[in-house]
């Protein structure tokens, strides 16, 4: 009888700690899904953000190439009236 009882209370105890495993893997595949879509979100902003550098640094290269075309028109003008 105690040797049953013995048993018993270790089953118990298996049992809880089997229902305590579940309940944090399923929190674990709670928290990975959640990881796993913030992943996605943060992945989709950097290529916008990657998106909208590219374009800023080309429309800047535009501006720097006609900034420079105008100040060499001006020193050829100097130098043909100077």
């Amino acid at each position: 009888e105690v040797s049953l009882r013995v048993k018993e209370n270790e089953l118990q105890y298996l049992r809880k700690e089997v229902s305590c495993l579940r309940e944090d893997l399923e929190n674990m595949q709670k928290d990975k899904r959640y990881a796993s879509e913030k992943y996605k979100d943060i992945y989709i902003e950097l290529g916008n953000i990657k998106t909208r550098s590219e374009r800023e640094i080309d429309q800047l290269k535009e501006h720097l190439r006609l900034a420079m075309a105008a100040l060499r028109e001006e020193a050829e003008l100097r130098n043909s009236v100077g």
